[in-house]
Order: C-alpha cells, then structure tokens, then sequence
C-alpha cells in the first residue's frame, strides 16, 4: 500500500466512524495537532474569562516582496490588546526571524512564540509589550497540561 493510499483509506475510516480529522478542532481545519491541542487549551481559558476572544490564522503579515507572516492565533485580551501566538513543534531560524521582523514592523501588536514538544509547554520567545501575567497565563504549563496532556 503506498503512504497516498493509506493516507485516504485512513481518512475514509474515520469519516465512517464519525471521528474528526486529527486536526480539526470545533469545525477548524489546523495545520497541526500541536495548534489543535493549544486551541483546546486556549478555549479552557476562553470559558474562565482570561480574555475575550481568539481566532485562529486570522490574518497574514506581509513582511517582503516574497515573504509573509502567518500567526497560528489571535488572541484579544480583556483589556482589548491584541496578541498573537506562534505554536512550534521545530523552531527554524527562518521562523524566528519572521516573528521578529513582523513584532519590528508592527511594534503596537504582542508577540509570543510557543512550543509544545514531548509534552512539554516551553516560551520560546515574547515581545516586550505584553503584559507579564498573560505571557505566564498563555504559556503556562500548568494550565497547558490538563488540556494538552
């Protein structure tokens, strides 16, 4: 059976068995599971009253003629700040120089890039116009655990 064959019987299975796609989370299709798992997060913080709202990929940054920035999510706080947060499996230097260029180009938005790797919620990177409390709430491994687990 070839990986595009196993791809689509996989598919098929769990179409029948009225599963959704590994990433597909409250009828939005992500790029990855670990965005899936910080968007569940986020929804339990969502429902405790931590902010007001979030998105996901709800707008793109153009940084050059060639290149862009897509944040993963959107995050509008209680005290109507925006701040956007890039979910990481693997931090290239190319990833890391956009989130910079794009905080640099747009100094009046928050910043945050997270990671999620063996189970584990790690801050790689902030701007420093967020407040420090959301920064911990938003990369808080304790309240990452019991939804990402």
């Amino acid at each position: 059976m070839t990986p595009k064959e196993y791809k689509e019987l996989k598919l098929k299975r769990t179409k029948a068995m009225n599963y959704p796609p590994a990433n597909e989370y409250s009828g939005i299709q992500m790029r990855s599971t670990w965005e899936v798992r910080y968007a569940a997060f986020l929804d339990k913080l969502l429902r405790k009253g931590m902010f007001k709202a979030w998105v996901y990929e709800p707008e793109r940054f153009i940084l050059g003629k060639d290149t862009s920035y897509l944040p993963d999510f959107r995050i509008i706080t209680n005290d109507d700040k925006i701040i956007f947060v890039e979910m990481k499996g693997y931090l290239r230097e190319e990833a890391r120089v956009k989130f910079r260029t794009c905080y640099n180009l747009n100094p009046h938005l928050g910043f945050m890039m997270v990671k999620y790797q063996r189970k584990i919620l790690t801050l790689m990177d902030f701007t420093p116009n967020i407040n420090r409390d959301m920064v911990e709430l938003l990369s808080s491994e304790t309240y990452a655990m019991s939804v990402m687990g």
